[in-house]
């Protein structure tokens, strides 16, 4: 009724209840072992165990796999059967999956599961809100989205929102409201100008006036949420500029202002005090006292700045002392004074005439302008002359007299003599001589008169010769004299008086004759050779031609 010791195997532990019949003997593995055959066996009759002793065998699952970004820790610190697992992640990330986070050493040698890994920590695609949109890099942990509205349109909420560690945005996203200011009232005297042509939400205008109009107030104005425009609104002002200063001694004139275009305001030191102003374009010219000269640019004109070019001139005294007179002269001031524009006249004594200026004036450098003049002696110049006329003077001062003569045979015209008088010229005009002209000896009967080189002027000649039978009664030539006549008494031819007388001028005029005739028919022949030389007869017109030519050649002849 007893049963011996239950037998085990390695790594087999067992429990017994008692050793007597119906007694149990419960197995079970060490860690790590995994038990084969039946758990329990009970003590039969005869002292025998119901069944044979199981077995354990060893189960190792092994180390288990490492993972990226995390790591693992042995619970049991063992690796065998029934051994635990857990896999954590390096911060920004998470498991995956998540229920893999603890595996288990199964009979296998196997882990329960596979091995999770470890992912960075996203976030969902954001919403986007109406009329504006999200600027971001990525939807990883720690990131940040940035959120936008349209132009126009204002951003209610956070403009920013994070990828927290637990995988969501740290906030909701905001909203976008439209937001619009309108249009501004006109500005008189300016332009509004609207950038970009909008009037919503940060839209900006500007201001800008006229020419010669400045503006007063802000420059540009931007909408707000308040939907109202930023800043008040400006205005524009004409530029003018104030009433110009007045130097000591100074006179100012001030022209083309307003109304008074042309006119002129003139300002002193003893004016009242004038508040008046002065529209761009204004000139203001600055003039001194007497005795005074302007230092500085004398003319000022209102800019458009509205301030006056330039800077204000002064008057400074300026006094050329008294002036010294010529000799053989004097002067006179003009206003008994030697300042500044004041002038000097100077005056020569008789017989003197003033060499320089006659007028001088006080310049701004404190000296009288050009040099002192000098009186010299008035002279008249060398007296004139014109063609063959010739001149005789005894003196050039004043009273001198020129002695004015003529060639023989010229008579003078004008007067002879000229007086130097107290202007330095010579009274009346210069003289001229004329050749005497004897005019044409008139004709006589039965003669004529040749006058040599057709010539009547003094010292020509004319002859006198008659026809045949006469005889010549008178000189043979006549001379044109000194008074304008012709010399002795104008011959004339009377018909000779006896035989001898008329046979020896027959026999003169016929011999002179004859050799006239001989010269003449040499002439006559040469011409009559050259006219038949140059006639060539080809037709009946030609012979004609030639004919009539000997025709005219031989009546020639027989007039000769």
């Amino acid at each position: 009724d007893w049963c011996p010791e239950p037998p085990r195997g390695e790594g087999v532990m067992v429990t017994v209840s008692g050793k007597r019949v119906g007694s149990v003997a419960t197995y079970s593995c060490q860690p790590g072992f995994i038990l084969f055959g039946q758990q329990e066996v009970s003590c039969g009759p005869g002292g025998e165990w119901s069944a044979k002793a199981p077995s354990c065998k060893y189960v190792d699952c092994r180390t288990p796999p490492d993972i990226d970004n995390g790591h693992y820790r042995l619970i049991n610190g063992t690796t065998t059967h029934g051994s635990l697992v857990e896999y954590s992640c390096d911060p920004d990330h998470w498991l995956e999956p998540p229920d893999h986070r603890r595996l288990i050493c199964m009979r296998d040698a196997k882990w329960s599961a596979d091995a999770p890994s470890c992912e960075l920590i996203t976030c969902p695609e954001p919403d986007v809100p109406e009329d504006g949109y999200v600027v971001g890099y990525d939807f990883n942990v720690h990131s940040t989205i940035e959120y936008h509205c349209e132009a126009g349109h204002l951003l209610s909420g956070r403009t920013t929102l994070e990828c927290t560690s637990q995988g969501e945005w740290s906030d909701e996203p905001p909203t976008c409201q439209f937001i619009d200011c309108g249009k501004v009232s006109p500005l008189p005297y300016g332009n509004v100008n609207y950038i970009n042509s909008t009037t919503y939400l940060d839209s900006e205008l500007t201001y800008s006036c006229v020419r010669n109009y400045r503006l007063v107030g802000p420059t540009h104005r931007r909408c707000l949420t308040s939907r109202l425009w930023s800043d008040s609104s400006p205005r524009c002002e004409e530029i003018r500029c104030p009433e110009p200063k007045l130097a000591d001694h100074a006179i100012l004139s001030v022209t083309n202002n307003d109304r008074m275009y042309g006119r002129t305001l003139i300002r002193t030191a003893d004016s009242a005090v004038s508040v008046a102003t002065y529209k761009i374009g204004a000139l203001v010219k600055y003039r001194c006292e007497r005795g005074y000269k302007i230092v500085g640019d004398p003319l000022s004109t209102c800019e458009e700045n509205g301030h006056w070019s330039g800077t204000i001139p002064e008057c400074v005294f300026v006094d050329c002392g008294m002036p010294t007179p010529p000799p053989h002269g004097r002067f006179s001031l003009a206003s008994n004074v030697t300042y500044y524009g004041s002038a000097v006249l100077y005056e020569c004594e008789d017989n003197y005439q003033l060499d320089g200026f006659a007028r001088r004036i006080c310049l701004e450098n404190g000296t009288w302008s050009s040099e002192t003049p000098t009186c010299k002696e008035i002279q008249c110049s060398e007296p004139e002359i014109e063609g063959i006329v010739s001149v005789q003077t005894s003196t050039h001062s004043i009273g001198g007299v020129a002695h004015y003569s003529c060639p023989r045979g010229t008579n003078m015209q004008g007067n002879s003599t000229r007086i130097c008088l107290r202007k330095g010229i010579w009274s009346g005009r210069i003289p001229l001589c004329k050749y005497v002209d004897c005019g044409e000896p008139g004709m006589i009967e039965n003669g004529r008169v040749i006058v040599v080189n057709q010539s009547t002027l003094y010292g020509s000649a004319a002859e006198y010769h008659c026809v045949p039978q006469y005889q010549r009664i008178g000189p043979y030539l006549r001379k044109c004299m000194e008074d304008g006549v012709w010399s002795g008494e104008e011959p004339r031819c009377e018909m000779a008086s006896n035989a001898a007388s008329e046979s020896q001028n027959l026999g003169l005029a016929i011999g002179i004759g004859a050799g006239i005739v001989v010269f003449l028919l040499v002439i006559l022949g040469l011409i009559y050779i050259r006219l038949r030389r140059e006639t060539p007869v080809k037709n009946t017109e030609n012979v004609e031609g030639a004919v009539r030519k000997e025709e005219q050649s031989a009546a020639v002849m027989s007039y000769a």
